[in-house]
């Protein structure tokens, strides 16, 4: 519940960004605190690839709106929650995830926070899994 409360805030966020309606950027800001302290609370490891994926992706989807560079504090907290799952198995899913990030991170002058996942790109996926399994609401 508590994650899907967190997304919702960070799609809220963005909504309201996107249409000018209302502070988007502090109702982003505060969901992405609240994802951010989800995935590392270890009462809530069972979904930690999950919040994790949120996370980062709702970021990317941020820096798209507003067409911004994400600050490099942000960049280094998305690698390092994605570093973690580097010691796990990976899905297609998450494989996406972490190669898109760190195309991002090349793209926008941040290699530095990437350095450290491009062994995803020696690692197997270990399942295949469909867009859906990483949507809570």
């Amino acid at each position: 519940v508590n994650h899907a409360l967190a997304k919702n805030k960070m799609e809220w966020g963005l909504y309201l960004i996107q249409t000018g309606l209302g502070d988007g950027e502090q109702k982003f800001q505060e969901g992405a605190e609240e994802m951010h302290e989800i995935a590392l609370n270890r009462g809530y490891s069972g979904g930690y690839r999950y919040s994790v994926h949120t996370y980062v992706r709702m970021w990317l989807s941020y820096a798209r709106v507003t067409r911004t560079v994400l600050p490099g504090r942000v960049c280094d907290r998305c690698a390092a929650l994605l570093e973690v799952l580097l010691g796990r198995p990976l899905d297609n899913m998450l494989t996406a995830l972490i190669k898109s990030f760190i195309a991002y991170c090349e793209n926008n002058g941040r290699e530095e926070a990437s350095k450290g996942l491009r062994s995803v790109y020696k690692k197997p996926e270990r399942d295949h899994v469909e867009d859906s399994a990483y949507d809570i609401d």
